[in-house]
């Protein structure tokens, strides 16, 4: 176990009481405790476990959560903090059974209460274990086994210590290494006649590596890279070795009517540290963003459909979404707004069309029908049209151009657009040139002929069985996912 942060203080009861303005907050928190657990009184029974000495401390469990472990100096008290934590039991537990399954919709909950002999006394624990079901999204990050069980443990013991924790091994770790307290003796003078009221320490250095560790063990669940766990770990890693550890030290009247407080930190060079936090940021929220993407399960999508590897694969990258209703529709028409920014979605992942085009070509080129910063897909259009993606349509009704966003997007259309992307970003995929394009319905001179052409060349589509392409024929949603999928292998191999 690998202290994170430790806060030791004594007679929390009055510091309590020494604060101002706290009667009101303390008539609600009364009236909670009474009514929810039994009648439990908070300045008769709880807080009269806070009046010695008080603990609390983090560390690191080598498990998905830190634990937590709080110790009360209740030592010639033991009786009344009897009561309390079996009021405390009873009001969360009520007449439940000593075991509770829940049902959730991808995963089974079993909360187990038990009574164990341990550190000399009686000890109340209840365990939480979780099994995940499989999913349908062949990508699914699991959780590892181990993590998806947690144990509370709470009981008095025979030193005299009320013990709260929830580490699972609290048994064979209690008392073992809680604190260094040599830290404390390096940046604070121990020969000070002062006495010292309660003691704070965090260790970054330990958070750091708990959350490296944590990186590493979901990049070994993540066997295909999608979230790029370890892109994460290396920016975690540059922001945290900036930092070490800090300490504090409170000096209290007895009182609490006055303190002094001192605190120390020890860190390197921090040049560089605004950098390292922008990393650790982005790539972070990326790679997490990834590993719940991967949770997302269709109703109507299948793994094994000849479209569902590529459903997954792309919404896994946070490319696309389904509906609110938890489906993809897949023979639903996919319209222009939802076709161009599955595309400039795909591409910005794989690096290309980012920040500002608009000020790469000095200023955005836009359409008459979309309104670049209101519309959810407008920053997408104006920029498609001033790389040169889509043109859009003439418009009717006078000057300018029109994208007609709601407008069901065609077979020919699409293929434009992507035979333009093909052509920005310069692949370097394998390309087949191929002048038998095997449709009956696509000609020289039309003008998606050479889009289709460029199309079939890189793969990204095929002859049909019937021998027709059906330009005008509307893309739908299962059509759009396996072209894009084929297209973002493409860009990936180049980028």
């Amino acid at each position: 176990m690998t202290p994170i942060s430790y806060v030791e203080g004594f007679n929390l009861r009055q510091a309590w009481d020494s604060l101002s303005g706290m009667e009101e907050v303390t008539e609600d928190i009364e009236d909670t405790l009474e009514e929810e657990f039994g009648g439990l009184s908070l300045n008769d029974e709880l807080l009269p476990l806070f009046e010695e000495g008080a603990a609390v401390l983090v560390q690191d469990s080598g498990e998905l959560f830190p634990t937590l472990t709080v110790l009360l100096d209740v030592d010639g008290n033991e009786t009344l903090t009897d009561v309390v934590i079996n009021k405390i039991i009873d009001g969360i537990w009520g007449d439940e059974e000593d075991v509770i399954t829940e049902e959730g919709d991808d995963f089974t909950l079993t909360i187990t209460k038990d009574q164990e002999e341990m550190l000399g006394g009686e000890m109340t624990t209840i365990l939480f274990e979780v099994e995940e079901e499989e999913m349908e999204n062949p990508y699914a990050i699991y959780t590892p086994e181990e993590w998806l069980s947690f144990k509370l443990t709470m009981g008095v013991t025979e030193d005299g210590l009320f013990l709260f924790s929830t580490n699972k091994t609290i048994d064979e770790n209690y008392g073992e290494d809680l604190l260094d307290d040599d830290g404390f003796d390096r940046v604070f003078d121990e020969d000070s006649d002062e006495e010292v009221s309660s003691i704070s320490y965090i260790s970054l250095d330990n958070i750091g590596s708990y959350t490296s560790r944590i990186l590493e063990e979901f990049a070994e669940i993540d066997p295909l890279n999608i979230a790029n766990f370890e892109q994460a770990q290396e920016a975690i890693d540059n922001f945290f070795g900036v930092f070490h550890d800090i300490y504090g030290i409170s000096i209290q009247t007895n009182d609490y009517s006055s303190s002094t407080s001192d605190w120390r930190f020890d860190f390197d060079e921090i040049a560089d540290l605004w950098t390292y936090f922008e990393e650790m940021s982005d790539t972070s929220d990326s790679s997490f963003s990834a590993l719940s993407n991967s949770q997302t399960d269709f109703d109507d999508v299948k793994a094994a459909e000849w479209y569902g590897d590529d459903v997954y694969y792309l919404s896994t990258n946070g490319i696309i979404n389904g509906h609110p209703d938890g489906t993809y529709q897949p023979e639903g028409d996919i319209n222009r707004a939802e076709f161009l920014t599955l595309l400039m979605g795909a591409m910005e992942e794989k690096g290309y069309f980012t920040g500002d085009v608009c000020a790469v070509y000095y200023g955005c080129i836009g359409f008459e029908d979309v309104e670049q910063y209101w519309d959810w897909y407008g920053e997408d259009a104006y920029h498609a049209r001033s790389l040169g993606i889509t043109e859009g349509y003439e418009n009717p009704e006078g000057e300018g151009r029109i994208f007609s966003p709601g407008k069901s997007i065609t077979r020919a259309e699409a293929v434009a657009m992507i035979a333009k992307v093909l052509e920005l970003v310069e692949v370097s995929a394998d390309f087949q040139a191929i002048n038998d394009l095997g449709f009956y319905d696509v000609n020289e001179g039309d003008w998606y002929y050479d889009a289709v052409k460029t199309a079939r060349s890189y793969h990204i589509i095929s002859e049909s069985e019937d021998g027709y392409f059906w330009p005008e024929r509307s893309l739908n949603r299962a059509e759009s996912a396996k072209i894009i999928r084929i297209l973002f292998n493409i860009v990936e191999e180049t980028s």
